[in-house]
This record gives structure tokens, C-alpha cells and sequence, in this order.
């Protein structure tokens, strides 16, 4: 394997199930670092605080937006004050990413989501750095499985990326990604890609 699958045509509009996916070895894992590393080097910022930059993240004034409920549970997880009713409003968001690898821009959190819109990149975005500091918070794979995705979603259309702070936020979460898949595989396979 050469090249790796999972970004090539645009998840958003065509998702990826990854339903019965086989392993296909290190080359297969050698061939999901390299887009991945890639993605570090465009826009590469040096000088930036990612905890104020998260600190800082502008919500809006709609409760129900999605967004502002993503922003909400990661200022509080960096400032370890997640509580549990947050964290299951998250894992809802969670399990419905994981059945329509969608994340729609508003939701009522107790039935669905509330409009057809979910082309927001910043949700995916916010989403995903959420992912990642739970997975490394928790070990939990779950966490770590649905950052690969949402990764792999936001990696097909990273030609929509055009705010400075999203591409900031999405290679933090990117280098936390690689960092935990290359951590994960040297601990339990003795692997090192």
C-alpha cells in the first residue's frame, strides 16, 4: 500500500463507513502518518498558545448551536471542570458523528439534530482536538477512533480551512492523533512507524 485511502474523495460529502475495514499492516500505518505529517507542515505556526487560543474560542449566542456546545466542554476539559452531564452531551454528539460521520450545526441534545446543516468545518475541528485530549485524558479508544476519523473527514477537505485559528486547532489535534496512534503501537504491538 502506497498511499493512504481514507482522504482522497471528499468524507463530507461522501462518508466513509469504515464498516469491516481490514488491518492491512505497517505499510498501511506507515501510509496514514505521511498525509498526516504533511498536514503539519502547511501553515506552520511556531508561536502560539493553544490552551489561551482554546480559552478564547468565540461562542455564539444561539444555546443550541453546536458549536457553542463543542467550545463550552473544551474550555472546560483543558480547565479539568468537565462534568459528567457535559461529557454525556459530547458522547451524544459522539455517537451520532459515528452513525452519520456528520456533526450538524444545531442539536437538541435530548432528541436529534435540528437542521440539515452540517458543513461547519470548525465543529469537525473542535470536535476533533475534543477527541484527542479525552483519549489522552481516558485511554479510552473510542475517543481515539472517532479523532481518526473526524481527522481523516477533515483531512479531505482541508482546502476549506481558511481561518488561521482552525488550522492551528486541527494540527494541535493532528499532532496529538499521531502522537497517541505512534504511543498506542509501540505499548501494546511494539510497533514504530
Amino acid at each position: 500500500m502506497n498511499e493512504y485511502p481514507y482522504c482522497k474523495k471528499n468524507l463530507l460529502e461522501v462518508p466513509q463507513k469504515y464498516q469491516l475495514t481490514p488491518y492491512e499492516g505497517i505499510d498501511f500505518l506507515k501510509s496514514y502518518k505521511k498525509p498526516r505529517l504533511e498536514l503539519l507542515k502547511k501553515n506552520d505556526e511556531k508561536n502560539y498558545d493553544i490552551r489561551n487560543i482554546i480559552k478564547n474560542l468565540k461562542k455564539n449566542n444561539q444555546s443550541k448551536n453546536t458549536i457553542d456546545i463543542l467550545i463550552n466542554i473544551l474550555q472546560k476539559l483543558i480547565r479539568d471542570q468537565l462534568n459528567e452531564e457535559e461529557l454525556n452531551d459530547f458522547n451524544f454528539i459522539l455517537k451520532k458523528f459515528e452513525i452519520k460521520k456528520k456533526i450538524f450545526s444545531e442539536h437538541n441534545l435530548n432528541i436529534n439534530e435540528n437542521n440539515s446543516n452540517f458543513h461547519d468545518i470548525r465543529n469537525y475541528i473542535v470536535f476533533s482536538v475534543i477527541c484527542n485530549i479525552l483519549y489522552e485524558k481516558s485511554s479510552n479508544l473510542k475517543f481515539l477512533n472517532s479523532g481518526l476519523k473526524v481527522n481523516d473527514l477533515i483531512s479531505s477537505i482541508k482546502e476549506s480551512i481558511n481561518d488561521k485559528i482552525d488550522w492551528i486547532l486541527f494540527r494541535y489535534a493532528v499532532q496529538m492523533e499521531i502522537n497517541s496512534v505512534t504511543n498506542l503501537l509501540k505499548k501494546k504491538c511494539g510497533i514504530d512507524i
